[in-house]
Order: C-alpha cells, then structure tokens, then sequence
C-alpha cells in the first residue's frame, strides 16, 4: 500500500508514502518541512555534506505534483531551512520552483525557520482556512477540529521480532493532523516523545511510510 485514504474532520484526504497529503475533492497537495538548502547550511559549520538536497526534494515532490490531480499546493512552513536559503538555490532548483509556481496556485505558510522571508509573488499566510481544515505550521496546544500542520517531523519506532526501526510518519486522530518532514536532510522527532503525545492524549492513528509501502499503526499497537 503506498496510499491511504481517510476520513478527517468530514473531508477524505490520502496520505502518501512521499510524506505529502491530497486533498483530492480539492485538487490540493498538502507537503511540509522541506528544509530547503539545509546542507548548504551545514557548511557554516564546518560539515561537508553532498550539496544536493535541495534538488532532490523538489523533483520528489514534482514527481507527486505530476502525478495526480493538483490546481493547489500548500507548504506548509519551514520550506526553506534559513531566511537565506532561497538566495542558494542553484539554477535547476530556482528553475523548478519557479515550474511549480507557474503550474499551481502555491500557498506559503510561514515557518519558524524562515523567519518571515516570503519568496515575490508567493501567496503567504500565517494559517489558511480551506472548508472544515485549517493549515499551519506548528499545532496549537488547545485542539482545533481540522487542524493540519507540520513542524515536529513524526517518526515512529516500529517493532518486529526483537528488532526496530524508525519510519517517518502522519499522526492523526481525526481530529487533528501532523505531517512528515518532506526534506531530504531533515530529522525525525519520535511520536512517543512528550512534545508530540501532548496533542493526542485519546489515542493516534500513525501512518508509516516506508520505501514503497505504508503502514498504518494505532497507538495501543506500539509497545
């Protein structure tokens, strides 16, 4: 399986083995925490890491965008990893966002990292209400029914025979949605972690992302 398809706050979303979110009613592509030239970044540093990330990320989700039925595409904060980053994208990755810009009505929600730098001409908003969803960065500690946002960077740990892995994932429980990190470099923040188990204190619904497949884990399940 490398969709899922769900009911949420009254809407039927999919969520997709990538890390973006459809809206399929809606025509609408739902992506978050791309991080966009977090390894340049890293060169402030002092770590040399191979300096295509941000390439990567975009025709990855290029790839979703081509492949289904999208007239929106909503980031959902954090694209860039620093107000600066936008400024070091190389060509081919100026060239695609500006393809996407074209293609699609994109909606910037501004994230923590970008510090209020808004690319000209985007649309850009602090949140966007769109029917019974309403799109952030970061959840709010008092629950809103049909909150969408990223920020953490869910992963979970996934146990099997003795052995465990971390897989990037959706937490959900219809109520309120959290998405995977998008980006190539980013990290990954375990759901069991208090700063994430504080927004689903009645139970999640966790949606695993593997290679090619998805997995889809309720909360009494992981032990």
């Amino acid at each position: 399986m490398n969709k899922y398809a769900f009911e949420f706050a009254g809407q039927n979303l999919v969520s997709l083995v990538s890390g973006c979110l459809y809206w399929p009613d809606e025509k609408v592509m739902v992506v978050s925490d791309l991080h966009l030239e977090k390894g340049s970044d890293f060169l402030k540093v002092g770590r040399f890491v191979p300096p295509y990330d941000s390439c990567e990320t975009l025709t990855r989700l290029r790839h979703d965008l081509d492949n289904n039925e999208v007239e929106t595409l909503i980031l959902l904060g954090d694209t860039v990893h620093d107000p600066q980053g936008f400024a070091r994208l190389d060509r081919n990755c100026i060239d695609m966002f500006e393809e996407i810009c074209k293609r699609y009505r994109v909606i910037w929600i501004i994230g923590n990292h970008e510090k209020g730098f808004v690319p000209e001409g985007v649309e850009a908003h602090i949140e966007f209400p769109s029917k019974t969803l309403i799109f952030r960065h970061e959840a709010l500690s008092v629950a809103q029914l049909g909150e969408v946002s990223g920020h953490y960077h869910p992963c979970i740990t996934l146990r099997h025979k003795g052995k465990s892995v971390r897989r990037r994932c959706f937490i959900e429980d219809g109520k309120r949605l959290i998405l995977p990190a998008f980006g190539s470099y980013t990290g990954s923040l375990d759901i069991e972690d208090s700063a994430i188990a504080q927004f689903f204190p009645d139970g999640y619904n966790a949606h695993a992302l593997g290679q090619n497949i998805m997995r889809i884990v309720e909360n009494q399940d992981v032990a």
